[in-house]
């Protein structure tokens, strides 16, 4: 510190996706705190991230946790002097889902070499999605989704040229989750039902 004055190393939390596209409709992103945020929400600050899709924003107030705060004092040159009240930050909440990583992998593989294979025989497929669940509980073992995205770009804000090539027409929205979002036709399934 002594030869870089008025530099600190401060630590800082940052998402990281390991399975990449990996069920990214689920788990959603983060994304900075905007003004409208902060109005709605007066225990957010600027400097906070927050779940902006999926698991992500559903859970976000459990998974944030809280800050924690210190209270300085600094001398005229800058320095800490003393220190003063501290409040220790309490971290957020674990969220376990019933997602199987193995069978989210198997299910967006199937649903990609689909399509592939679909386009290859001159249908006209753009997207589809697959959900796999426990026929005894009903519980949600997988939610593909395609065409997907790395909310890994989402870290740190993403670019404008990434967010465009996501938005683009020709992209086929694939920050639709379609698995969750989409809106279909009961289809031959609803039989079972009448």
């Amino acid at each position: 510190r002594e030869l870089y004055p008025g530099v600190a190393v401060t630590t800082q939390t940052v998402r990281n996706y390991p399975g990449g596209t990996l069920a990214a409709h689920l788990l959603g992103y983060t994304g900075a705190v905007s003004a409208d945020d902060e109005k709605a929400n007066s225990s957010l600050h600027d400097a906070d991230v927050i779940g902006r899709t999926g698991l992500e924003e559903q859970y976000d107030s459990l998974l944030r946790g809280t800050d924690g705060t210190q209270t300085v004092q600094l001398d005229p040159a800058g320095n800490v002097s003393a220190t003063g009240r501290t409040v220790a930050p309490t971290p957020g909440d674990t969220l376990v889902t019933s997602i199987d990583a193995n069978v989210q992998a198997l299910a967006e593989t199937a649903l990609t070499d689909q399509i592939a294979a679909s386009r290859k025989a001159g249908k006209p497929a753009t997207s589809g999605a697959v959900v796999v669940m426990d026929p005894n509980t009903g519980r949600i073992i997988a939610a593909a989704s395609y065409p997907t995205y790395n909310p890994e770009l989402f870290v740190g804000g993403i670019s404008v040229a990434d967010y465009q090539k996501l938005t683009a027409p020709s992209a086929n929205d694939p920050l639709v989750g379609r698995a969750i979002a989409g809106q279909y036709a009961p289809g031959s399934t609803f039989k079972l039902i009448s």
